[in-house]
């Protein structure tokens, strides 16, 4: 783990999600550096022990690259916070002049051992490793794929 900066210190109540990102602690896996949001930290400790046991999506392009979102067990709605939650807000990480994902854009669905995305009928699409994914027909994630959803790319990690 490498520590947090002096900035982390400071209050972070009135901080946006990209500032409270570069505060959070750090970890090395492989030749990535990931920022990990401390509440990350407890939930992957219990959900199993050693690394490349939880899978995870890192940000690869777009503004906060290395920010880390945990895939849960269950859905993972991928989308726009809005009156319908969503596990992974791709808002604060798009271009401000042009809004790519819908409010509820993507669902990835984490099963045992099978990670599976889905489109929800999105407006403009979702890609993994370049491909469309078809509206409503479930596709198999494996480690190492990029999702891309307008100028965001997230790729399937185990950390």
């Amino acid at each position: 783990m490498i520590p947090r900066s002096a900035a982390a210190t400071m209050s972070d109540s009135d901080d946006s999600p990209l500032e409270r990102a570069s505060k959070e602690p750090l970890r090395k896996v492989g030749d990535t550096v990931l920022a990990i949001p401390m509440n990350m930290e407890a939930e992957l400790a219990r959900e199993g022990s050693g690394v490349g046991s939880k899978p995870a999506l890192v940000l690869m392009k777009g503004p906060g690259v290395g920010q880390l979102f945990a895939l849960a067990p269950g859905a993972n709605m991928i989308g726009r916070a809005d009156t319908q939650p969503v596990q992974i807000d791709l808002e604060p990480y798009e271009p401000s002049d042009r809004v790519w994902s819908s409010r509820q854009h993507a669902v990835i669905h984490r099963e045992d051992d099978r990670i599976v995305l889905e489109d929800l009928n999105s407006l403009n699409g979702t890609f993994v490793n370049k491909t469309r994914v078809h509206p409503r027909q479930p596709r198999p994630l494996v480690v190492d794929d990029i999702i891309q959803i307008g100028t965001v790319q997230l790729k399937l990690i185990f950390i």
